[in-house]
């Protein structure tokens, strides 16, 4: 009644739907004690029923690597692909803000035939006046960055009318004016005029930094569920390793209790231990499936059965706790980390926005003062040619200036704009030095539990290798008479404990390490890649 290493081999990689029935045909059923087959035989139908109930069919093997799982992740996850199309949009919105800035054109005509009485005294011998119109204007305009805006427009007026009041029974009237309108106060400044686009470009940014901060969360994350299957798996051949260890003292006891060497207690003491270790495998067993079902949600989404039926099976192994501690300083780490992470890059987008917003509500507090300078030029005959000639060689120039005031009265509600302004400015600028602290007590945190996951994983590997040593040493003395079942199995127990410790010492460490390239603000980023 011994599990074959090659059967723990499968067992830890590969599942134990195939390993648990071929260990069940290895027990030597009615050459041993038949209630310890009952018990082996119990658990393995039990666990078959179980198994049928899941519905889990095994899939093909896929050995995967820890920079495997990495890529797999980035490419896969449905939430950092929905932040990728967030970050694009933003993006396309920057770029079109600057339409703004682009040449408008604008077109338009107009026909009218009117009749009206007569309405002076030219007229009196009409009985009616008949008017046809036709009107006919277009245009270009644009905002400058610099600041005012120009328009540029040509108008054409064909006029056909009985009216002895004007000069000419057809005329042709043709307009071209040119007008730029500069702010003076309100909406003044490069910095104003700009302001929008200035924002927009802050957004993308913003957008960037919270797709790299989910970026780095989602790298994090794979590297703890994937150390979580390593030590599930690791796990589930010490679990193996202990029931083999249960069942060769059991083995032992059994012909020495034929021999009359041994009682009936100390046989009954070992069947106990079988059935713990038995228990102990089936939870390793549940541990390791359930680790595997996080990690293949994490790499691979979706409701299908291909997914929840691959296989998973670590290659990378854990972290060396003499390699990779820390070397700088925790002052020199936060530092750093205040200027690498996400949510503070993002809490400084945050204040610049905020910064950006409150100036425009200052500028747009103010007065609107506008210069208006106008040079046109105008075409009057009855020809359509001359009347344009005369037109397009400013004939008949106009020059004009003016100034357009305007001032609400009381100016209440671009008042309390600017200082809600000034209030969210304030919580943006708090929520920085928030976030700045959260990463300072975050990198502490993350380094003492580094420097305590590599002692952790130090002291187990003595504890482990000190158990062992023990072991060996009361089975010897219990092989001498020296010694009882009772004691050995105490220490066979000391020693599954401490390969269970030392197990998890190390995915710990491991796990540390994943925790502090989040803190430090350069998971992915730590072997020269750049952050999008």
């Amino acid at each position: 009644m011994r599990i074959p290493s090659l059967i723990l081999g499968i067992c830890a990689f590969s599942g134990l739907s195939a390993a648990w029935p071929a260990f069940a045909a290895q027990t030597p059923t009615g050459q041993g004690d038949p209630a310890v087959d009952a018990l082996v035989d119990e658990a393995w139908t039990d666990r078959g029923a179980w198994d049928a109930a899941m519905d889990e069919p095994e899939g093909e093997l896929l050995e995967l690597s820890l920079e495997a799982a990495r890529a797999i992740g980035l490419t896969n996850d449905l939430r950092l692909q929905a932040m990728q199309e967030g970050v694009d949009a933003a993006r396309h919105r920057e770029v079109g803000s600057w339409a703004a800035f682009d040449w408008v054109f604008s077109a338009s005509g107009n026909l009218s035939d009117a009749r009206s009485d007569a309405s002076n005294i030219f007229d009196a011998a009409n009985t009616s006046v008949d008017t046809t119109t036709q009107d006919l204007s277009f245009g270009f305009e644009r905002a400058f960055a610099a600041g005012g805006a120009l328009s540029l427009t040509y108008n054409h007026n064909n006029t056909r009318t009985n009216s002895f009041f004007n000069l000419l029974d057809t005329s042709n009237q043709d307009v071209l004016a040119a007008v730029y309108t500069r702010p003076l106060l309100r909406g003044s400044g490069e910095d104003y005029i700009t302001s929008l686009q200035g924002l927009a470009g802050l957004q993308v940014n913003r957008e960037q930094e919270l797709f790299r901060l989910r970026r780095q969360e989602l790298l994090v994350q794979v590297d703890l569920l994937y150390w979580d299957l390593v030590l599930a798996e690791r796990q589930m051949a010490v679990a193996g390793s202990a029931l083999d260890l249960a069942l060769q003292q059991l083995d032992r006891d059994r012909r020495r209790r034929d021999a009359g060497v041994a009682t009936e207690v100390e046989v009954i003491q070992d069947e106990a231990t079988v059935a713990r270790r038995i228990e102990g495998v089936l939870l390793a067993e549940t541990t390791l499936r359930s680790s595997m079902d996080v990690l293949r949600s994490a790499l691979f989404p979706g409701l299908g059965a291909e997914t929840w039926s691959v296989q998973l099976k670590t290659v990378t192994p854990l972290p060396d706790p003499e390699s990779a501690l820390p070397s700088m300083s925790w002052q020199e780490e936060i530092d750093l980390a205040v200027s690498r992470r996400g949510e503070v890059r993002a809490a400084q987008f945050d204040v610049q926005i905020a910064e950006l917003q409150h100036e425009r509500a200052i500028n747009e507090r103010q007065p609107l003062l506008d210069l208006l300078v106008q040079l046109s030029s105008q075409g009057y005959d009855a020809s359509v040619a001359d009347a344009v000639e005369e037109t397009l060689t400013l004939e008949y120039p106009t020059l004009a200036a003016g100034l357009s005031f305007q001032l609400p009265m009381g100016n209440v509600a671009l008042d309390r704009e600017e200082r809600a302004a000034r209030s969210l400015l304030r919580a943006a600028r708090l929520n920085l030095d928030a976030q700045r602290s959260e990463v300072a007590r975050s990198v502490r945190e993350a380094l003492r539990l580094v420097k305590y996951q590599a002692e952790a994983s130090r002291a187990a590997s003595k504890t482990r290798e000190a158990a062992e040593r023990l072991m060996q040493a009361e089975r010897s003395r219990y092989e001498q008479g020296l010694s009882t079942n009772f004691q050995v199995l105490e220490f066979q127990q000391a020693l599954v404990e401490a390969f269970y410790a030392e197990e998890a010492a190390m995915a710990g460490y491991g796990k540390a390490l994943a925790n502090l390239s989040g803190a430090r603000g350069n998971a992915g980023e730590a072997q020269g890649e750049q952050a999008p």
